[in-house]
């Protein structure tokens, strides 16, 4: 062992001592292992944030509970690559969304309630576009889009919350070939011709590994 590694090592001795002295355990990285001594969990700060890490016998992450540079909490459940599959987060403005992966990390299915309490869900192609999405408004509207290839919205239905239905048919550069009934939507009417805040992003389509 070099003499400055073991100078570090004596001094980080020297920090814990003073620490527990006053009553606390003052760390930068807790890795726990087992009885071979191999890690099996690491409790650290990665880029200014706390991070707590599970691994399985093979050393890969499973499962990763920490927060993101705005302070919003975040876990995430991993395959036996290392690879984040779900998601369970809270966004900063206070909306809570679940996420979830294909094998190759990109966003397979969201679910998010937006801050004023209105769910939305969607799933989305292997290239990251969606392709479906469901919303509901706080007075009960709902609205269905469907979305081709490139995540053009084709085809739209929507229930206002009064019970009339709306119907929008369109080509492929999103232009409306078909919308019955023709009048603007009434007041409170689902948006059906829009897929909302999941499909543009909350939770983004991107890939995730750990």
């Amino acid at each position: 062992m070099e003499r400055a590694d073991l100078q570090d090592i004596l001094i980080r001795l020297e920090r814990v001592e003073i620490a527990q002295a006053r009553g606390a355990i003052e760390v930068e990285t807790l890795v726990l292992r087992d009885r071979e001594g191999r890690p099996h969990a690491l409790l650290s700060v990665e880029e200014g944030s706390p991070r707590l890490r599970f691994a399985d016998a093979s050393m890969r992450t499973r499962l990763v509970l920490g927060l993101d540079d705005t302070g919003a909490p975040a876990l995430d459940l991993c395959d036996d690559k290392g690879v984040s599959r779900a998601r369970f987060s809270m966004h900063h403005d206070g909306s809570p969304s679940l996420r979830l992966f294909g094998n190759d990390g990109t966003t397979s299915a969201g679910l998010v309630v937006l801050p004023d309490g209105a769910p939305r869900i969607a799933l989305f192609g292997r290239n990251g576009n969606p392709s479906l999405t469901l919303s509901q408004e706080d007075d009960g509207a709902l609205g269905l889009t469907l979305y081709d290839e490139r995540g053009t919205p084709r085809a739209s239905l929507g229930l206002s919350h009064d019970g009339n239905v709306r119907l929008r048919l369109a080509d492929a550069d999103g232009k409306s070939v078909f919308q019955q009934p023709e009048l603007p939507a009434r007041p409170g009417e689902a948006p059906c011709a829009e897929g909302g805040a999941l499909a543009e992003g909350q939770p983004a389509a991107t890939a995730h590994t750990s």
